[in-house]
């Protein structure tokens, strides 16, 4: 992510790379010329790398050398997982509800689970993540 990632912390990184897909979704869906959806393509694509490279960073950060390897490994499965669901999903529920429609799902899904991660992420500034806290 280069300096820019420098300066932010990791896990706000990730929470506004989520709004960002969220916003080249909803701009890819309102596209009605090529060269808009292209631009709502490099916005997603940005945003999916400042979700992606940070959560991956965090991971090997926050994780025990001799753990690494399994949580690395149900780390990728799940995405796995959670994308093959996708793939065999998308094409019935674009016929149920229409493709811009779910397009604006989708949208409307990653706003709030990034607005919410933010929120989250915001009582974890200043701290180390995973670090134990006093009450």
């Amino acid at each position: 992510m280069g300096r820019f990632g420098q300066e932010v912390p990791r896990v706000r990184l990730v929470a506004l790379g989520i709004v960002g897909c969220g916003i080249g979704i909803l701009g890819i869906a309102v596209s009605a010329r090529l060269e808009a959806a292209l631009a709502a393509s490099l916005v997603l694509g940005l945003a999916a790398a400042a979700v992606f490279v940070p959560s991956q960073t965090l991971l090997q950060e926050d994780t025990p050398p001799a753990m690494l390897g399994r949580v690395s490994a149900t780390f990728t499965t799940t995405i796995t997982v959670a994308q093959l669901v996708g793939i065999l999903s998308a094409g019935r529920l674009a016929g149920w509800v229409g493709i811009r429609n779910l397009y604006y799902g989708v949208a409307a899904a990653l706003f709030a689970v990034g607005l919410a991660g933010y929120a989250v992420a915001r009582g974890w500034a200043g701290r180390e993540v995973g670090a134990e806290t006093t009450p």
